[in-house]
Formats: structure tokens, sequence, C-alpha cells
């Protein structure tokens, strides 16, 4: 059996997650300076040792509002497709990422989940308050439901809106 791990998150009370092989890291580091005229989703800038990073509004990005910055509240910083190694990453996710740095504010945290492929459900019909075609697929977890980012699709979106 194949399994897949995703660093965990939430936005509000859903539990989001995106493929591991994806997080450079996640910090704290919300210490982000706004830049005018950018599109809604873009919070702005933060500098991770001398390189700045884009960080997106993950919640304003998927349809459920922007993100309010809490004591909880991480970025988690994406690698740049030069850093992406493993050859089980597509070549569409590689091209959407580039390289340029960038990641996602979060409401907060959660854990390293590991999903077999035979876990995988396609996403619901009715996805309340979420924008559907960023989901990639849901596993059903002992207490949540894990809905699984489609990252490629996620900066599509935000590539045909801005």
């Amino acid at each position: 059996m194949e399994q897949n791990k995703y660093a965990t998150f939430y936005i509000g009370e859903a539990l989001f997650g995106i493929d591991i092989l994806l997080v450079r890291e996640i910090n704290r580091n919300i210490d982000i300076t706004p830049v005018d005229l950018a599109h809604e989703s873009i919070r702005g800038l933060i500098n991770l040792r001398g390189q700045l990073v884009t960080i997106f509004d993950l919640g304003t990005l998927i349809g459920l509002g922007k993100t309010e910055i809490t004591e909880s509240t991480c970025s988690i910083v994406l690698k740049t497709r030069s850093e992406i190694h493993d050859p089980s990453v597509s070549e569409s996710v590689r091209e959407a990422i580039g390289d340029e740095m960038s990641g996602f504010i979060v409401d907060r945290i959660g854990d390293i989940v590991s999903a077999e492929t035979t876990q995988f459900e396609a996403p619901p019909a009715s996805v309340s308050g979420i924008q559907r075609e960023s989901i990639d697929k849901v596993v059903k977890l002992k207490s949540e439901l894990l809905v699984i980012l489609n990252i490629a699709t996620l900066f599509a979106m935000y590539k045909q809106n801005a």
C-alpha cells in the first residue's frame, strides 16, 4: 500500500492538508509586510533568512475569507520547483509552484498525517464555502474530514484572478 504524508493545518475549524514533499518549513514568522496594489489573496512578504517570500492568505484564496492573525497563526513556506526532488511530485505542481519562494498563512498547524491511497475519496459535491476546484481529495479520519488541497489548481486560480 502506498503511503502519502500530509502537513495538516486549520482554516477556521476545517482541517486541510498539502503533500509534505512540498513543504520547506512551517514557522511562526507572521511579520508580514503588505504589498500595495497586490491581489486580495496576497497577504504580503516575509523575510526568511534574507530571502523574500510571498505569503498568500489561504482562507481568501479558497473562498473562506481573510485569515485573522492570532497567536496560533503560522506560515507554511513551500519549496521552490528546483528544491522538489521527489519524482512522485507531478510536473504540473512543480510548474505551478515555480522558482520564487511562496507560502500561506493558516489559522493553526495540525499534525503530519499518513494516508493510504485506498483511503482517498473524491471531494463531496456540496462543499460549503470552499472553492471546490481547489480540493484534490478528502480522507476520512477518526474524528474529522481531511481536505487535501490541489496546489497546482490553487496557483492557477490565483493567476487567473490576478
